[in-house]
């Protein structure tokens, strides 16, 4: 049974009920096994959940805000966490959430016909995301001259808008962005006379429309920053098309493009023009990476694969099975992972229990009272 506030199109399949509120679904779902819900506003629906009469599995797409981890971790009724990546996951192993903690990738068909890319690709860069401060668009904005002076004939595509989560925001005078942060942005883009280069594109939101595009795209850039970044469905999805990704070699990203391997990702912010110019240059190694990004991604994120991760969660929380810590593999600098890999011996050694996370939030609130 699938709970919606909204009438969205599903599968005649599939059994539907629209709901007013949280509290209303997890009433109608008090005889399931199990109740999947996605991320919803944890501190307002603690208490929801907290009396809910089914065991719930939280599906986290998105960075907990300051104590909800801790919320989730003592809500005896939230029997499972399920973050999206691993490098998500890996940002909780010192914390007590962990106990009911596991991941499980988001899942990508990247099969269909409109996931390809013209052998006789153009040299476009395409950046698809929205145009907010987090994804970090003015890192590529500041670089893009550079770019083109290696490149007199690169062009730019941006797909997305300042408005793309949030339908009233108020734009500025170019109809972008939000107006601060469009004038952070727009003077890299613009002429001596304020017009936008002819160089670069601003598309709006597209629909099945960024396909055409896709199909002529040289590289790809997602989340120039990789902030607030778990995952990067927008990478996955230009990878699926055989489009090498540029972007930083942080968070979640990580999960979703492979450095040397479907892209070329850079530590330093600085780097990024460097990365797309080589891109644009060598068509020997960007079809190298965009055939590997497309067997990556079929491999990585297969949908029949992931089903069965699933529902093996699934019949683990049904059977009141615990969640099993998953030991760090990789990326130990990411986020201070080694951090805290030390702190969760720590706590093993000692008997405490404040997360790295948790200690810096502290230390913050100390400083700003001094």
């Amino acid at each position: 049974t699938v709970y919606q506030y909204n009438d969205t199109i599903f599968p005649e399949k599939v059994k539907i009920k629209k709901i007013e509120n949280f509290e209303q679904a997890l009433q109608d779902a008090s005889d399931q096994d199990a109740f999947i819900c996605v991320q919803p506003e944890i501190l307002e629906d603690y208490h929801a959940m907290s009396r809910a009469a089914c065991k719930i599995v939280l599906w986290v797409h998105s960075p907990f805000k300051e104590g909800e981890a801790a919320k989730v971790a003592d809500c005896a009724n939230i029997k499972r966490v399920v973050f999206v990546g691993r490098q998500q996951y890996d940002q909780y192993i010192d914390h007590r959430i962990c106990k009911k903690a596991t991941y499980v990738f988001n899942m990508f068909y990247g099969k269909l016909a409109q996931y390809q890319r013209k052998d006789d690709y153009e040299k476009i860069v395409t950046y698809m995301g929205s145009i907010i401060p987090s994804k970090g668009f003015h890192i590529l904005a500041e670089q893009w001259k550079k770019i083109v002076e290696q490149v007199p004939d690169a062009e730019l595509y941006v797909i997305g808008s300042g408005s793309l989560y949030s339908k009233g925001a108020r734009l500025g005078e170019y109809g972008i962005a939000d107006s601060e942060y469009e004038k952070r942005f727009v003077p890299y883009l613009t002429d001596e006379q304020g017009k936008i280069l002819n160089s670069v594109h601003f598309c709006g939101v597209l629909g099945q429309e960024k396909y055409e595009i896709f199909n002529k795209t040289a590289v790809g850039i997602i989340n120039p920053s990789a902030c607030t970044e778990t995952f990067g469905l927008s990478a996955v999805e230009m990878e699926a098309c055989g489009i090498p990704i540029v972007t930083k070699a942080e968070k979640g990203l990580l999960d979703t493009v492979r450095h040397h391997e479907t892209g070329l990702m850079y530590h330093k912010e600085k780097k990024l023009a460097d990365d797309v110019i080589r891109l644009l240059q060598d068509r020997k190694l960007n079809q190298t990476l965009g055939k590997n990004a497309q067997k990556f991604v079929c491999d990585a994120f297969d949908p029949e694969k992931l089903t069965k991760e699933w529902m093996k969660v699934l019949e683990e929380v049904k059977m009141d099975v615990p969640a099993v810590y998953q030991k760090p593999t990789g990326f130990f600098s990411n986020q201070g992972k080694w951090l805290r890999i030390i702190n969760r011996r720590i706590q093993a050694v000692f008997g405490t229990e404040k997360s790295l996370g948790e200690i810096k939030a502290v230390i913050k609130k100390c400083v700003g009272k001094k």
